[in-house]
């Protein structure tokens, strides 16, 4: 389900650690608080510059009334950084670590933006055009790892639907289900589950506060 709080509290962000097995609760000050209608949250082995530990790892939270993207210490909730440096974020949402290793942000500047995954350093805009409006959740997965964005519906009908670029290069291939029939509804969030199908969540018809999940199976061109 998508996860609607208006602001984002440490506490939530405790939870999340609690989930994952974390000793302590995060310990972060109020300047590094995150502040979001959407947060979305990932967690990432490899991109912390201390790699000598093995069990190391950070989660990276999108703050969208902040335009940035927050790193927090993985094993104590201690606020680490920064993870985008610059880049124009705005209002980011969805985040996923590319087969590059490098961190790539939904922005409501209707594009994908990516990232140095350690130094957070801005490299440019890797998606973009095709009817990519109000981006939210991104996913890497499917034949060929390509990158999977979901397209928000605007309030002039438009977007609500599901695009698909190449994973290496940004390049557009295609809209899923350019029909709908899936009958999504404003989608957002995105996962591969381990059936290989791609679950969205969408707001149904007859109750547009909650949020459910509906498939697509991702082809090869």
């Amino acid at each position: 389900m998508t996860l609607r709080t208006g602001s984002i509290s440490l506490g939530l962000i405790a939870q999340v650690f609690f989930m994952l097995g974390c000793d302590k609760p995060p310990l972060t000050s109020s300047e590094s608080a995150v502040q979001s209608d959407s947060p979305i949250i990932v967690q990432n082995r490899w991109a912390r510059d201390d790699d000598d530990d093995d069990d190391g790892f950070s989660l990276y939270v999108s703050s969208g009334e902040t335009n940035s993207v927050l790193a927090y210490a993985g094993e104590t909730g201690a606020f680490e950084r920064r993870a985008t440096r610059r880049g124009g974020l705005i209002e980011p949402e969805g985040l996923a670590f590319g087969p590059d290793g490098n961190l790539y942000v939904s922005s409501r500047s209707d594009e994908v933006r990516r990232y140095n995954g350690k130094s957070g350093k801005f490299i440019g805009v890797f998606a973009s055009g095709h009817g990519l409006l109000d981006p939210a959740g991104i996913v890497f997965g499917g034949p060929g790892n390509d990158l999977y964005v979901s397209s928000g519906l605007t309030d002039d009908g438009r977007g609500n639907r599901i695009l698909r670029f190449d994973g290496a290069t940004g390049a557009f291939k295609a809209v899923l289900d350019p029909n709908n029939a899936a009958g999504l509804d404003d989608p957002e969030a995105l996962a591969f589950g381990s059936d290989g199908l791609l679950y969205v969540t969408s707001t149904p018809v007859d109750a547009p506060a909650k949020s459910s999940a509906t498939t697509q199976r991702p082809t090869r061109s």
